[in-house]
């Protein structure tokens, strides 16, 4: 026996409203996950850890040739602006 027609549209009423709910909870959530990162950039920034966590990370990790990050100050205050060294176009 058929499902009655005047059965169907509560029951889409009903999925509808789930996906809607189900829409802004995953947009609350990528939201809460992008200050969060966001937060915990300013912090590393704020403390001075963000450099030496980019140093620690480019000796830790395979990176690509040629990329070297210099870090002078890894047991001193932080006073000036790193500087990553790019290899030259001229030959060796």
């Amino acid at each position: 026996m058929p499902l009655p027609f005047f059965l169907l549209f509560p029951i889409l009423v009903i999925l509808a409203v789930a996906c809607l709910i189900a829409a802004v909870m995953a947009i609350i959530f990528l939201s809460a996950l992008a200050v969060a990162g966001l937060l915990t950039a300013i912090v590393l920034h704020k403390l001075g850890l963000d450099r030496r966590l980019i140093a620690y990370l480019s000796r830790s990790q395979r990176t690509a040739k040629g990329f070297k990050a210099r870090v002078d100050d890894l047991d001193v205050p932080i006073t000036a602006v790193w500087t990553i060294d790019e290899p030259s176009s001229a030959p060796r």
